[in-house]
């Protein structure tokens, strides 16, 4: 548990809030939808997203916020091997 919420906090650090929270709402979703991958429940995510997070008004198009995400999936996965040893 306190693994989590340490890979919780670098996220938020290093991703910003809004992207950690994402982060963190996928890496629920991903074991709970099966047969989806992890890009293709990203992209719903980012489609429910309200229109202020999205290109031209908010930060990220959906190919910039798909990318975040892998970076993010990516780090995580570093980190948690890491600490498995």
């Amino acid at each position: 548990m306190m693994l989590k919420k340490a890979l919780h906090l670098i996220a938020k650090l290093s991703l910003g809030k809004e992207m950690a929270l994402a982060l963190s709402i996928l890496n629920l979703l991903t074991p709970l939808i099966g047969r989806l991958k992890g890009l293709d429940v990203a992209r719903m995510v980012y489609a429910q997203l309200p229109a202020h997070w999205k290109f031209p008004d908010g930060p990220a198009t959906e190919d910039e916020f798909l990318e975040a995400i892998q970076s993010g999936q990516l780090f995580l996965g570093k980190v948690q091997a890491l600490t498995r040893h």
